[in-house]
């Protein structure tokens, strides 16, 4: 009976469960441990390898920001191609192995910088930049023209992370309207020498220069600049809503008239300065020799070919130059331009430029002398007339860009004389012209602003530079009586596009106006 007694004593003992119960919480509690170990020393890597990426990617912006802080030294540094001075280091894209620089302040994070050479380039691969052409091998003639790019590849222990830059600058494009002086060109007075003087801002001009008006039914819809003053007669309309600025570095006043202009724009009081480039001849040095002219040129625009003549002979369906430029030199020319009965038909030797038709093409057409507007300069767009495709137009002069507008008559060819006011066979009413239009040294003008019936509105579609202001109508007080009213449009496609090899102003300061992120090389 006694072994019987003890059993249920032996079945109650719970010394071994517990032993056992301690052994599963210590197994498992090493587990969680070694899981936990396991996972900060994974979060440690990875956040090592993050802290990593990010030094790799501001090691390339630092060489994004020396090289633009070198642009702005000197802003033809990137005509110098890879040969910069030291301890800068630039590399063409392809060179192996790449110089790199030290981010300053550090050991362990470097960048080298590469040039990426302009998508229009006709260089055979591998392409390089070429200092004895830099425009030909860096500047951008596709869209975004007047631009070059740079590619910064930063390194921070085992991550590299690439960033490309799209480098441009303060550019005439920017504006529908530009003026240097907001008076007419001393060329056009009957004594010319006597008016040399109005050559200057309204504060400085002397008495006797004349002044051109904005009057009531302008409507100059996009930012504008001018470095001058500009003069209001009634209530024009500048800008179309805040984002359009309107500079008057001089200001602006009331020219006999009330000053009551409407401002849909937003008024800049400071007002940064401009300079134009001294010529266009520039673009004589990118003409393909095929599109360079010498005289008297007619060109029909037709999508992406064109009529041209030249020299008594037309060639019909000419195809678009391959790189967008068309230049006219000058031959012999003994005409002088006057808007007061201009001559037309004895300019065969002038490097002068009629132009007409529509477009869909890219394409700058240049001249020597002056270019002419003989008709509707059109593109195709939808129902609002804006632009339905990326051909962008430049029409460039050294000296005027025209208007043409032919009159049964003068008295003389001094202002105001004039023999009758009917307008001759040639004057286009109403006369639309898609463009960016630059008068390097002197005015976009309308030929016999004077006289005639008034022509309706000029509308300009795109952007207008000019270093005098051209006239092209006169009014009484805020009534037309000859010429144009002004209709001028920005076409907003030329913040990110512009016509090829589009004439840029003189030290202008290169911004960066684009980055991404790139695949690492």
């Amino acid at each position: 009976m006694r072994p019987l007694r003890r059993a249920p004593r032996q079945l109650a003992e719970e010394s071994g469960f517990t032993l056992l119960l301690a052994l599963a919480i210590m197994v498992t509690t090493g587990l969680l441990m070694a899981a936990a170990f396991t996972a900060a020393n994974g979060d440690i890597h990875l956040s090592h390898n993050d802290q990593l990426q990010k030094k790799a990617y501001y090691a390339a912006q630092a060489g994004i920001s020396d090289y633009a802080f070198h642009l702005n030294q000197d802003v033809n540094y990137w005509t110098l191609c890879k040969n910069v001075p030291l301890p800068g280091k630039v590399n063409d894209v392809g060179d192996a192995p790449l110089k790199t620089r030290l981010v300053p302040g550090t050991t362990d994070e470097s960048y080298a910088i590469q040039l990426i050479t302009a998508s229009s380039d006709p260089q055979a691969a591998p392409q390089k930049c070429d200092p004895l052409n830099p425009v030909l091998s860096m500047i951008e003639s596709n869209t975004p023209a007047g631009t070059f790019r740079i590619q910064s590849t930063g390194y921070a222990g085992n991550e590299v992370r690439t960033v490309t830059a799209s480098f441009g600058h303060t550019s005439f494009l920017n504006y529908i309207y530009y003026t240097k002086f907001e008076t007419s060109d001393p060329s056009i007075y009957a004594d010319p020498a006597a008016h040399v003087g109005c050559a200057a801002p309204r504060s400085a001009r002397p008495g006797g220069c004349n002044t051109i008006d904005f009057i009531t039914g302008d409507d100059i819809q996009g930012p504008m600049h001018t470095e001058d003053s500009a003069a209001i007669c009634g209530s024009p309309i500048f800008g179309r809503n805040p984002a359009d600025v309107i500079e008057f570095k001089g200001g602006s006043f009331g020219n006999g008239c009330p000053n009551a202009a409407i401002y849909k724009g937003t008024l800049v009081a400071a007002v940064p300065t401009i300079v134009p480039p001294p010529s266009d001849s520039s673009l004589l040095a990118v003409t393909q020799s095929a599109y360079h002219y010498t005289g008297k040129t007619l060109i029909n625009l037709h999508g992406s070919t064109m009529d041209v003549t030249n020299g008594g002979s037309t060639t019909l369906n000419v195809a678009f130059p391959s790189n967008g430029v068309i230049y006219i030199s000058n031959g012999t020319c003994s005409t002088v331009y006057t808007p007061y009965g201009p001559d037309t038909t004895n300019d065969t030797g002038c490097g002068n430029v009629y132009v007409h038709g529509s477009y869909t093409t890219p394409l700058t057409i240049a001249a020597e002398n002056d270019v002419v507007i003989d008709g509707n300069v059109t593109t195709p767009t939808d129902a609002s007339g804006t632009p339905t495709t990326n051909g962008v137009l430049g029409l460039i002069a050294n000296n005027f860009v025209r208007v043409n507008h032919p009159i049964n008559g003068r008295l003389n060819a001094g202002s105001g004389n004039c023999a009758s006011d009917t307008n001759g066979a040639g004057t286009t009413n109403d006369i639309t012209i898609y463009a960016a239009i630059l008068a390097v040294n002197h005015s976009f003008i309308n030929d016999n602003f004077d006289c005639g019936n008034p022509t309706g509105n000029l509308t300009v579609y795109g952007a207008i530079a000019q270093i005098f202001r051209g006239t092209v109508g006169t009014h009484s007080g805020a009534t037309i009586t000859s010429g144009y009213f002004k209709d001028y449009i920005y076409d907003d496609r030329l913040q990110v596009e512009s016509p090829p090899y589009f004439l840029n102003p003189v030290d202008a300061a290169w911004h960066v106006r684009r980055e991404t992120l790139s695949p690492n090389p």
